[in-house]
C-alpha cells in the first residue's frame, strides 16, 4: 500500500503546500531573449505564458529556448549573436499552448501521477484561469526526500 505524502498536520499534502507561489510569467508577445534572461537569473526551467489579461495561454521551457537558438549548438557563435536571434522570436511561436494544469487544492499524489502519466515536468497551478503557482518535478522530488523513511518490515 502506497503512502501519500502528508503535511505536518497529518492531512494529505496539497499542491499549494509544495508549489512555487507567484512564479515569474511572461506575456506571449514578448521575445525569447527575455525568457532566456529570466531562466538564467532565476535558475528555473519553465515559465508560464499569459495573455494581455493575465490568463494562462501556454508554457515555455528552457528546452524550447535552446531549440529556438540553433546557434547554441555552435560554440563559435558569439553570445551577442545568439541573444540577437532570440530577440527576434516571439514567445508565442515556441510555447506549448495546450497546457495541463493543477488546482492548488488537489493532492500532491494526484499531480505527480498526472505528470508521470503525461511525461511532463511542470504543472502551472491555476485559479480562475490565472497562474497562482507552479509545481515541478523538482518540487515533487523534494516532497519525497522530506518524507520519513518507511521501514519495509512495518508494512
Amino acid at each position: 500500500m502506497e503512502r501519500a505524502p502528508r503535511a505536518p498536520d497529518g492531512r494529505a499534502m496539497r499542491v499549494r503546500d509544495v508549489m512555487t507561489s507567484r512564479p515569474f510569467t511572461i506575456r506571449r508577445d514578448k521575445r525569447l531573449q527575455a525568457v532566456q534572461s529570466m531562466l538564467e537569473w532565476g535558475a528555473f526551467r519553465h515559465v508560464p505564458v499569459v495573455d494581455e489579461h493575465g490568463f494562462l495561454v501556454g508554457v515555455v521551457s528552457q528546452t524550447d529556448v535552446l531549440k529556438a537558438s540553433a546557434s547554441e549548438l555552435d560554440p563559435d557563435t558569439p553570445r551577442a549573436q545568439r541573444c540577437l536571434q532570440l530577440a527576434s522570436v516571439a514567445v508565442e511561436r515556441v510555447m506549448r499552448g495546450e497546457v495541463v494544469t493543477a488546482d492548488p487544492d488537489e493532492t500532491v499524489a494526484e499531480a505527480a501521477a498526472r505528470m508521470l502519466r503525461l511525461r511532463i515536468h511542470c504543472l502551472p497551478v491555476v485559479e480562475l484561469g490565472r497562474v497562482v503557482g507552479i509545481v515541478t518535478a523538482r518540487d515533487l522530488l523534494g516532497v519525497v526526500a522530506d518524507q520519513p523513511a518507511v521501514d519495509p518490515a512495518v508494512r
